[in-house]
Formats: structure tokens, C-alpha cells, sequence
């Protein structure tokens, strides 16, 4: 964490110092980008570069209200400037509960909107769970962006208590899973996707989009996909950039995941586990089912999982249990629970500290934030 004075973030904040990065939000199950979320950067005159942890804390409530009119400033200036070059992109931008509640918050994003020519369609406002919020105007205020036209996303659902009451009372479009989530998605894999499948199907139920964030390997990505999350972001697919750098990288962009495959171990524990959890056989046919391919690869040590494979005859055992789940005549239940565990221990050997997964790398705050 950078250590500078106090005064000296607030000098620079609004001198010409703040700038807006720009992280790709991916649609998991098509591949496509959804939006991107404008992520705030102060960059202080010797060149370093502080992070919202770093320079948020001590800002003032009307500060936090100037930061997010001159973010939302920039973010729709950019958006403008892509549509110049045939680029339409929709944009998240963070804001505090105390700012939204503002009086004359509609009025600036209205007039921000209006000055760089944006559809409000293509404006969402990602309310920070950091702060507590007024009930009694709340509602007013998020139903009168609605009729605009400016959607409302959820930040880091499951990460204060306040959530699922805000999620209850609020007309929200989408919500995102706090990054949280996954830190110990090594460590407690079935009790993780647990959550994961719980909150998308929560999601589901209020009619809201999910995201989830800090989606940091591959196998996160996939368990995500598999589990049926609309959308995702994190370093797996794509690192905050400067904003110039978007439409390229919306030119170059290549979908890291295949469709219909499974190669990680964190991807096929999430497809087992949802039949698994309920009891159920698997629906595909033995040759179709995505586990085929992936124990081909696993138990002959050529799979991007990591994890020992056991001697010839334990391998032959996981293909009996995997072959067992599609033999429909009720004998999968117990062998359902025996692949289930198999497949754990795999996920735990990537999360050993001799393995070069580190959970904390789910935690990079200072590259989120508002």
C-alpha cells in the first residue's frame, strides 16, 4: 500500500491527477464483452499510482460526490470516443449510497449523459457496498434513473449484511458476487460452488443478471460457466487497461474457454456437482458427456488440472464411477459421491501451498473499486 500524506490524494484527486482503467465484463456463456467497469486511478505528479483502497478512505462526502461526476465524466467522454470509431460499449461506473441520494444526482448524470450524447441504456451505476443507505429515499432515487432509462447494479453481494435487503428493496439489473467468494475455492470447493450456485440462482429469482467477480485461472472461469453465471470478470479474462486500449483489445479478443468442454479439475467437479448434489444421474450419453474427455486426460497425466492420478486400478475405478452415472438404473449414488470426493481431493492438491495457487490472489482490491 502507498503511504503519502493526507492532504496530498485530495490535492492531486482534482487537479488533473484521477483517470478512469477500464475491465472487461464477459458474457461466460457466449464469450462476448457485456460492458466494461470504469475503475478509478490517482496518479500523483512523481509518477506513482494509487489504487481506490489506498485513496478512497479519507475523501470527504462532497469529494465523493465530485469523484463521481468527474468519473462518470470521463467514462461517458470515452464512451463517445469509441463510438467515433464504431465501437459501442456500455459502461459500469461505482457510486456511493450517500452520492446517489443526493439531490442533484440525477440532474448530473442526466447532464452528463446529454453532454457526451449517450443512450442512458448504455450507462449502469454499481452502488458500493462500503456505505449504508438512507431506506426512505433509496427507492425514489433508483426508480427515477430507471425511468431514464440507467440501470443499477449491486456490488459485492455477500459481503455485508446489508445486501439481500438492499437486493429485496431495490429494482437492481444486476448483482455481483463478491469477490470473496472464491478465496477459498481450493480449500472448501463443494461448499464454495455451493454459494456460487446459490446466489446465480437467487439472481435468477429476482430477475436480476449475475456476475461474479475475481475470476483469476481457468478453472475458476470454467466452475463459473458451468454453473450457469450469465457474466464474469477478473485477470483470467481481462486485466484492467487504459481506456485507449479498448478497442483494440475489443478487435483482438479471443474467448480463452471452449464451449462444451471441460479441462480444468475446478470445472469438472462444478459439472458433477450439480447432478451430485440433487442425486441425479447425468443427462448426456457416456460418449457425449464433457467428463469423458476431461479423464481421458486426467488419468494419463495430461490434463491442465494438477493432482495425482492414483495407480492403473484407481484410475480405472473414477472411469467405472464416471461410466456409472450414465448407466440409469439408480446405481449412480453412491459412486456419484465417490467421483465427487476424487475430484476434491484433485481441486485441494492445486490449493497446496506447494502447487503456486495462491488465494490471496483473489483478492486484488486495489484493482476494482470505484
Amino acid at each position: 500500500m502507498t503511504v503519502i500524506p493526507r492532504s496530498s490524494p485530495r490535492d492531486r484527486l482534482f487537479s488533473g491527477g484521477l483517470s478512469m482503467h477500464m475491465q472487461p465484463i464477459v458474457d461466460l456463456q457466449t464469450g462476448l464483452l457485456n460492458r466494461v467497469e470504469a475503475l478509478a486511478r490517482l496518479n500523483l505528479a512523481d509518477g506513482t499510482v494509487m489504487y481506490p483502497d489506498d485513496f478512497l478512505p479519507p475523501l470527504t462526502a462532497s469529494e465523493l460526490d465530485r469523484l463521481f461526476r468527474e468519473g462518470l465524466d470521463q467514462s461517458l467522454a470515452y464512451l463517445a470516443s469509441w463510438d467515433a470509431l464504431g465501437v459501442e460499449v456500455t459502461v459500469s461506473v461505482n457510486v456511493a449510497p450517500a452520492t446517489l441520494l443526493h439531490a442533484d444526482c440525477l440532474r448530473w448524470v442526466s447532464e452528463a449523459l446529454q453532454r457526451h450524447a449517450i443512450e442512458p441504456r448504455r450507462l449502469e451505476l454499481e452502488l458500493l457496498e462500503s456505505q449504508t443507505m438512507n431506506q426512505s429515499g433509496q427507492r425514489d432515487v433508483v426508480e427515477h434513473l430507471l425511468e431514464i432509462g440507467v440501470g443499477l447494479a449491486m456490488d459485492d453481494l455477500g459481503s455485508g449484511y446489508s445486501s439481500l435487503k438492499r437486493l429485496a428493496t431495490l429494482p437492481f439489473r444486476s448483482i455481483k458476487l463478491d469477490r470473496d467468494l472464491l478465496v477459498d475455492i481450493r480449500r472448501r470447493p463443494t461448499e464454495t460452488l455451493s454459494l456460487i450456485a446459490t446466489l446465480r440462482q437467487l439472481g435468477r429469482d429476482f430477475g436480476v443478471t449475475v456476475v461474479v467477480e475475481g475470476l483469476e485461472d481457468e478453472g475458476m472461469a470454467e466452475a463459473a460457466t458451468v454453473l450457469g453465471v450469465a457474466l464474469g470478470q477478473g485477470y483470467f479474462l481481462a486485466r484492467p487497461m487504459p481506456p485507449e486500449a479498448v478497442p483494440d483489445w475489443i478487435a483482438s479478443y479471443r474467448y480463452p474457454l471452449r464451449a462444451g468442454t471441460i479441462v480444468t479439475n475446478l470445472g469438472a467437479l462444478a459439472y458433477h456437482w450439480q447432478y451430485s448434489r440433487w442425486d441425479w444421474p447425468h443427462l448426456a450419453t457416456l460418449h457425449e458427456c464433457p467428463l469423458t474427455a476431461y479423464l481421458t486426460k486426467a488419468l494419463t497425466g495430461t490434463g491442465t488440472g494438477t493432482g495425482t492420478t492414483g495407480t492403473a486400478t484407481d484410475a480405472a475405478a473414477v472411469r467405472r464411477w464416471h461410466a456409472l452415472q450414465h448407466s440409469g438404473d439408480g446405481s449412480h449414488l453412491v459412486a456419484g459421491q465417490q467421483l465427487v470426493d476424487w475430484l476434491v481431493q484433485r481441486v485441494r492438491a492445486e490449493g497446496a501451498p506447494d502447487a503456486g495457487w495462491d488465494a490471496a490472489s483473489t483478492r486484488r482490491i486495489a484493482d476494482f473499486g470505484s
